[in-house]
């Protein structure tokens, strides 16, 4: 990949090949004299002649390899492009689904509360119920107790009438 992006890169400038020393070739990540010896002394992808620094500077060794890089490097790029894609999907996706189970979770706490409140509800309800039972029976039994009063006193009454009458 070194070697491809110094090729597509820094030896093809808008279309036309280029050549750079090799200071500034060897500089490039990735790149050693081991690398430049392979491309230019077993696959001739690269040619070498002498500059004026009294160093050597590197090229494309023919005009005719400029376009099928090109297009190499554009079928790289969209396959780079259609990678960054489908991995901007995929983060997507993982996203919505992190998303997804929190909201489940979030509904699943909020089904717990609801069961809490109304189970809280219904006790409050049947506490309710008690007391409007049990205030009526007391209520009903102050009303025989108070009857019971009467009875007894229109009872006492009667028997001092009757002792009076008598």
């Amino acid at each position: 990949l070194s070697a491809q992006l110094l090729i597509e890169n820094k030896l093809i400038i808008d279309g036309n090949r280029v050549s750079l020393p090799d200071a500034v070739v060897l500089k490039e990540k990735g790149i050693d004299v081991g690398l430049i010896a392979y491309l230019h002394d077993i696959h001739h992808i690269l040619r070498s002649e002498p500059n004026t620094t009294g160093g050597i500077s590197y090229e494309l060794s023919h005009d005719t390899l400029v376009a099928p890089i090109l297009k190499a490097k554009k079928e790289r790029e969209d396959k780079e492009r259609l990678a960054s894609l489908e991995v901007e999907r995929l983060e997507e996706l993982r996203q919505q689904r992190e998303k997804a189970e929190k909201e489940q979770l979030e509904l699943a706490k909020t089904r717990k509360r609801l069961r809490l409140v109304y189970s809280l509800l219904g006790l409050a309800l049947l506490a309710l119920g008690a007391a409007v039972f049990f205030g009526i029976d007391s209520n009903n039994q102050k009303m025989k107790a108070r009857a019971a009063e009467i009875a007894a006193m229109d009872q006492k009454d009667s028997v001092l009438l009757a002792k009076n009458i008598a």
